[in-house]
């Protein structure tokens, strides 16, 4: 056992979590790409705030603050219809917070999950704790995430990504678009 600030002890391998996460690495790194495409949706909507509203990044961030991705799109959102002349812009914009609405769920479930080895029923799970030297029982049977004791099908991961994926090109669209000028270090693709 090792020491944290001289007070607690932890394992001998802090670096191996508590419960086996019965992920393929694919699905780890979709995992990781769906966090990272959300941070790039955060951040666009951030950028035409900051733009639009003639306010510091800072404050756009505050502005943008919630928790709920769907409340900061609705911010989003009214400085869009605000401040942007063009129609289908804002149409644009509008359809991409229902997208956002529709898929928000699916983040969480992914994001905020527990990653577990789906049981014999619908909606049963168990998890594996990491022993060193054990070998894994998980054989064929499929991962789900748990989310709120809610458990879901770990085959629906890539379209979530998929859809996360779409709306963030979308929100570039909306603000590149409008002449908005893409910062220096960022990148166009």
């Amino acid at each position: 056992m090792a020491r944290i600030r001289g007070r607690i002890d932890y394992p001998k391998d802090p670096t191996t979590p508590v419960f086996h996460i019965p992920l393929s690495d694919d699905e780890l790194r979709t995992i990781g790409e769906l966090c990272a495409i959300q941070g790039q949706i955060e951040f666009f909507m951030q950028l035409t705030v900051k733009v639009l509203l003639k306010v510091s990044m800072p404050s756009a961030r505050k502005r943008l603050g919630s928790p709920n991705i769907t409340e900061n799109a609705k911010v989003w959102l009214a400085a869009v219809e605000k401040h942007v002349p063009r129609e289908d812009i804002k149409e644009l914009a509008r359809l991409v917070v229902e997208e956002i609405e529709g898929i928000r769920h699916g983040w969480n479930d992914f994001v905020h999950a527990v990653f577990a080895i789906a049981g014999e029923k619908e909606g049963d799970f168990w998890m594996q704790r990491n022993i060193v030297g054990e070998i894994s029982q998980q054989g064929k049977k499929p991962a789900v995430a748990v989310h709120n004791l809610k458990t879901i099908p770990i085959k629906n991961l890539k379209e979530t990504r998929d859809k996360a994926a779409a709306i963030s090109r979308f929100i570039s669209h909306i603000y590149e678009n409008n002449g908005i000028v893409i910062p220096p270090g960022v990148s166009q693709v």
